[in-house]
């Protein structure tokens, strides 16, 4: 069995990896041709999808000591991924593609590279 911060240090990781994937899918993209694009908006989605995954797997004691990370958001966001796909803003999902994931990556980043210092 994994031990906690082993565990959390692979789910950081992961999510850090997806996110990566939402900036590659996203440059070079404006909001109208990611509309435009189904291939390319439900690529996205997935990615944020499984970033919110790998976020609702972390220990209770990581969110703590990581408040800075808006983690109930990116959990959120995974939950109406899945469950009201019906109502998906597509905007909505663009501007995290292009604004809060970039942001993210830089956060997961740092968070990687302390996990990476302890003992």
């Amino acid at each position: 069995m994994q031990r906690e911060p082993d565990r959390d240090a692979a789910y950081v990781s992961d999510m850090l990896g997806f996110a990566r994937e939402v900036v590659t899918y996203a440059t070079g993209q404006t909001e109208e041709s990611y509309l435009r694009t189904p291939m390319v908006r439900r690529a996205i989605e997935r990615c944020i999808q499984l970033i919110g995954e790998a976020a609702s797997n972390l220990t209770p004691e990581f969110y703590k000591r990581h408040s800075e990370v808006p983690w109930r958001q990116i959990i959120d966001q995974r939950h109406v991924l899945v469950h009201a796909y019906a109502v998906i803003d597509d905007r909505r999902i663009w501007s995290r593609a292009a604004v809060e994931v970039p942001a993210l990556v830089a956060q997961l980043e740092k968070l990687q590279a302390e996990i990476s210092d302890e003992p």
